[in-house]
C-alpha cells in the first residue's frame, strides 16, 4: 500500500465553517480560533443610537448679534420655548456650537460669559468676526456730545485714532452698528466720505439730519454779510435774504454743527424764529434795546393777528407805529408822527383828556375822504355825521346821523384834516356811561 496522508474532508471544512458560525470561531492557515464576543455593554449601545434630527454638535466658536426680533429660543431640541429673541435683540453671544438640523436650519447654542442662553435659529444672528459681533448697517448721523472719548482704529483696543475732545460737537455719518459682546454699541463713522473710526454710542447723540442735534445757545448776533441766505430748513428752502436784514440784531437759541462742516445759527427776533444762518454770516453782539415793535412782537396780540397799529406817548404827542409779520418776523412798516389825548395815556374816562391804555380791536375805518383801499368796512363823514359824547344820549358812544346834536357830541365834519381818515377802536363798545368814547 502506498503511504498513507491525513486529508481535510470536504464535509469535515463545511462544519467547521458552520461551527464558526454557531460558535463565534474562525478557521486560520488550518488553525481554529474564537473570536471577540461582544459584550452586553456594546450591544445596548448599539441599539440606541438611532440618528438625532438636529445632527451632531459642531464646533463652531465664533460671536453672533441677534438681528431679529421674532424668533423662539429654545431650551431642547423637542422645541421647549426657553426665551425670545426680542429679548436678546442687538445682543452680541458667542456661538460655541452649531447644529445642523434635519427641517434645513442650523441653529446655535449661545452663551453670554458661562451662562447658556438657549438653541437658536442661524437666521436670527449675524455672524461676527470677532467680539464686537456683526456689522449692522445703518444711516444715521451722529453728533459727538462727550469730551472723554477715544476713537478706535480696531477692536483689540491698540490703535487709537482720535480723541473726542478734539473733535467735541462734530457731527459724523454712522454707517455701521456693532452691538459689542462687552455690552456698549460702537458706531463706525465717516467723516466727508473717510472713515474716521469706530466710538462708543454713548459718546455721541443721534440727529434727525445732516445738521446735527441742536445744541442750545443764548446769545446775540449780528447779521454782517449781505450775500448770505437764511434757510427755512436743511433741505435748504430760501426763507429770507441777509441783504434785507444786514446790520440787525438776532437771538440765537440753537447751534448746529452740519457734517458739511460749517455752524449754522436758530435765530430769534422777539421770540419769533427768523431762520438758519451760516455763523460766518453774523458777529457777536449785545442785547438790544427795547423798541415800539419789540414790544408790540412780543405782546399777546401778537399771538392773534398779523397787524398791530402801536402808538408810543410823550403826553399829547406820539408816534404811530403799522407793524406787520413778514417771513414769520414782526417789522415796521409805517412810522408818522400823531397826537393822543390832551393828558396823555392812561385809565380814560369821559372828560378825562386820556388816550385809553391797554390793545384794542380796530373795528370801522372812516375819513372825510373816498375809501383808501382798506379792508375794514369803511364809513364816510358827512355834514350830519356826529360821534355821541353826551353820556345822557341813549345812543352814547356811537355814530349818529343827525342834522343837529348836542354841543357835547363831536360833529366829525368840523375835523377834515384830523379826520381824513380815522379808525374806531373797540373801546367802551358796550357804551357804559362814564366811561371814554372810542372814536380815534
Amino acid at each position: 500500500m502506498g503511504k498513507f496522508r491525513r486529508h481535510k474532508p470536504c464535509v469535515l471544512g463545511f462544519m467547521l465553517i458552520w461551527a464558526s458560525v454557531l460558535l463565534g470561531l474562525t478557521c486560520s492557515s488550518g488553525q481554529i480560533t474564537q473570536a471577540a464576543t461582544p459584550t452586553t455593554q456594546q450591544v445596548a449601545a448599539t441599539s440606541n443610537q438611532t440618528p438625532k434630527p438636529q445632527g451632531a454638535a459642531q464646533k463652531f466658536g465664533q460671536y453672533v448679534t441677534v438681528t431679529s426680533s421674532n424668533y423662539s429660543v429654545w431650551g431642547n431640541f423637542d422645541w421647549a420655548v426657553r426665551n425670545q429673541s426680542a429679548k436678546l435683540y442687538h445682543h452680541t453671544y458667542l456661538a460655541k456650537v452649531a447644529y445642523h438640523h434635519a427641517n434645513g436650519s442650523t441653529y446655535y447654542s449661545l452663551y453670554a460669559g458661562k451662562k447658556w442662553l438657549g438653541y437658536l435659529n442661524a437666521r436670527a444672528v449675524k455672524v461676527g468676526q470677532g467680539a464686537q459681533g456683526g456689522a449692522v448697517a445703518t444711516n444715521q448721523y451722529v453728533t459727538i456730545t462727550k469730551k472723554n472719548f477715544t476713537v478706535w482704529g480696531d477692536f483689540a483696543w491698540r490703535k487709537k485714532r482720535a480723541n473726542t475732545k478734539n473733535a467735541y460737537h462734530v457731527t459724523l455719518q454712522a454707517k455701521i452698528i456693532y452691538y459689542h459682546s462687552n455690552g456698549s454699541a460702537y458706531y463706525s463713522l465717516y467723516r466727508n466720505g473717510k472713515w474716521f473710526g469706530y466710538l462708543n454710542a454713548s459718546a455721541v447723540q443721534v440727529a434727525k439730519g445732516a445738521q446735527g442735534i441742536a445744541v442750545g445757545a443764548n446769545k446775540y448776533v449780528k447779521i454782517t454779510s449781505k450775500r448770505a441766505t437764511v434757510w427755512g430748513g436743511f433741505n435748504w428752502q430760501s426763507k429770507h435774504l441777509t441783504k434785507n436784514w444786514f446790520n440787525h440784531v438776532f437771538q440765537v437759541k440753537c447751534v448746529y454743527y452740519h457734517s458739511n462742516g460749517s455752524v449754522y445759527y436758530s435765530l430769534y427776533q422777539d421770540g419769533w424764529w427768523f431762520g438758519y444762518l451760516n455763523a460766518t454770516a453774523t458777529k457777536a453782539s449785545t442785547k438790544p434795546k427795547a423798541t415800539a415793535r419789540s414790544y408790540a412782537a412780543t405782546s399777546k396780540t401778537a399771538k392773534k393777528t398779523d397787524q398791530i397799529v402801536g402808538v408810543v406817548a410823550s403826553g399829547s404827542h406820539a408816534q404811530v407805529y403799522l407793524f406787520e409779520k413778514s417771513g414769520g418776523i414782526w417789522v415796521q412798516a409805517v412810522s408818522v408822527a400823531g397826537r393822543v389825548g390832551y393828558n396823555g395815556v392812561g385809565t380814560a374816562r369821559e372828560g378825562s383828556g386820556r388816550t385809553p391804555r391797554g390793545a384794542y380791536p380796530l373795528t370801522f375805518a372812516f375819513g372825510t375822504g373816498k375809501n383808501p383801499g382798506t379792508k375794514l368796512t369803511y364809513r364816510q363823514i358827512t355834514e350830519q355825521s356826529y360821534y355821541i359824547s353826551n353820556p345822557k344820549d341813549k345812543q352814547y358812544n356811537t355814530w349818529q346821523e343827525r342834522r343837529k346834536s348836542s354841543s357835547k357830541d363831536e360833529h366829525l365834519a368840523d375835523y377834515p384834516v384830523q379826520y381824513q381818515y380815522g379808525i374806531v377802536i373797540g373801546y367802551n363798545h358796550a357804551s357804559v356811561v362814564g366811561r371814554r368814547s372810542s372814536c380815534t
